[in-house]
């Protein structure tokens, strides 16, 4: 709704996990959900190309990096993904090594960038955020902010930022003629990221 009263035409698709999983359930309860939710992403993204963006917080910020081959641009702000020493403790071994290689390949897969935003005070999300960067670091970038709190979308939404990032985003994606002329900067000290997060 932000993008198309901004006259940013868009098509928008929620993908919510109704088990509460981090997308790793699937509906015959078998936890096969990165290929379920695959199948579903990959179905509504085809014929977008890299003109696509990945945005959650928290556990939907989990689906994005999971997901992120599908997407020229991913917006996750406080991914969970430390479940071994965090609420997915209780997972299966073998259910845990699956959602960690799959946020591997994706984020290699991945055809654009990848901006983690992050309280800078919230020692165990700022943690996840380094090491997800040193896993693929020309993919991964990270967006300090001064805060806390777990919630990155909640304090954006609160400072006014959050819809300017989204309108933002989904610009350069509409205006980009390749990624990698637009969002394809050489270091992670970057003007376009500053756009993102401090407008």
């Amino acid at each position: 709704q932000m993008c198309r009263a901004s006259l940013l035409d868009v098509d928008a698709l929620y993908i919510c996990d109704p088990a509460n999983a981090w997308y790793l359930q699937d509906p015959e309860r078998r936890w096969r959900g990165i290929e379920h939710f695959s199948r579903i992403l990959r179905t509504y993204t085809e014929g977008y190309g890299e003109r696509v963006l990945l945005l959650g917080g928290s556990m939907g910020a989990t689906a994005c990096l999971l997901f992120a081959e599908f997407a020229g641009l991913v917006l996750a702000c406080s991914p969970q993904v430390e479940l071994r020493i965090g609420q997915g403790r209780f997972l299966e071994p073998e259910v845990l090594d699956a959602f960690e290689a799959q946020i591997a390949a994706s984020l290699r897969r991945c055809p654009g960038r990848v901006v983690l935003h992050v309280g800078r005070r919230h020692l165990f999300d700022a943690a996840a955020a380094r090491k997800l960067r040193a896993q693929a670091s020309s993919v991964v970038h990270i967006a300090y902010h001064e805060t806390e709190q777990h919630n990155t979308t909640k304090y954006l939404t609160q400072r006014g930022v959050l819809t300017s990032m989204v309108k933002m985003a989904v610009a350069h994606l509409h205006a980009a003629t390749t990624l990698a002329a637009v969002l394809a900067p050489e270091s992670e000290d970057v003007g376009w990221l500053e756009d993102l997060t401090h407008i």
